[in-house]
């Protein structure tokens, strides 16, 4: 069932949600493969959607993931709303065709920005639609990842806190449920006014090689306060502590992710179109 998150995020004044999934592509028989198992797609009507996967046959949920963003780019879906009737159709409708087979058991996360509305959903045949507030994963490694996500009523990141955070839990279901989830990180960018950003390759290499510094400095400072050392001891491991923390901050503020430039370049275009087109109202 390998692994897949979905997570809102504050971008400046907009709101955006991001999608992201490792690449081992398990099939029925248990073979891997590699490959993306996040799609993006674009309507006439500007709208996006990004969707990634988490599933027992991989070839399967990718051939229903086109399903569904193929429906949802019709011209007749131009509200939130229509979300959860096109995606319940087209789940029910494949699920149905397995008749007397038993389908495979199949998550997905669903982000949609419609309208100036952003959403993020979890959706699961044959007909589960959920929206969801608050970061989430789906497949077996969500099982790693779910301790380690905020309360559903922590505030909204910003996109560069959310990005850093979704390659540190990616990193972590990989290291624990390695049998399911590996691979590189794949990872969609939507924003509610029409900005998009992909992200892969270097840029979540460094962010992931930082979680797992990350994850050496938590463990040696929980075992620096079991140690019971004298407090001369304690308190040059605790300088050490700062040194390295303050270092993985650097770091951390110095990795570049260009889909965030992407996101913010769309959006400022579509901004500029809108205020020429009301200058252009105003004139006539």
């Amino acid at each position: 069932m390998t692994i897949a998150m979905g997570e809102l995020f504050r971008f400046g004044s907009q709101k955006g949600a991001l999608v992201c999934a490792d690449t081992k592509i398990v099939s029925s028989d248990l073979a891997t493969t590699t490959g993306t198992k996040i799609h993006l797609t674009l309507s006439p009507r500007k709208s996006a959607f990004a969707i990634a996967d988490a599933a027992e046959d991989g070839n399967a949920a990718k051939m229903l993931a086109l399903d569904l963003t193929s429906a949802l780019c019709d011209e007749s879906v131009i509200h939130m709303g229509h979300v959860y009737n096109v995606v319940k159709h087209q789940m029910t409708e494949w699920y149905g065709a397995y008749s007397g087979s038993r389908a495979p058991s199949i998550q997905f996360v669903l982000a949609a920005a419609i309208g100036g509305v952003c959403s993020l959903f979890y959706c699961s045949p044959p007909n589960s639609i959920l929206a969801k507030s608050y970061a989430f994963a789906v497949g077996q490694g969500a099982r790693v990842v779910d301790p380690l996500l905020p309360v559903e009523t922590s505030p909204l990141p910003t996109v560069g806190e959310a990005i850093l955070r979704a390659t540190y839990w990616m990193r972590r279901a990989k290291r624990d449920e390695g049998s399911m989830c590996g691979g590189k990180t794949d990872m969609f960018l939507i924003s509610d006014r029409g900005g998009i950003g992909l992200l892969s390759g270097e840029e979540l290499d460094a962010a992931e090689s930082l979680a797992g510094d990350v994850d050496v400095l938590v463990s040696d400072f929980t075992y620096g306060v079991m140690s019971l050392d004298v407090e001369a001891t304690q308190q040059k491991q605790a300088q050490a502590f700062t040194e390295r923390y303050l270092s993985l901050d650097r770091r951390a503020k110095n990795i570049k992710f260009d889909g965030m430039e992407l996101l913010a370049g769309i959006g400022r275009k579509a901004r500029k179109k809108r205020a020429d087109e009301a200058e252009k109202a105003g004139n006539q």
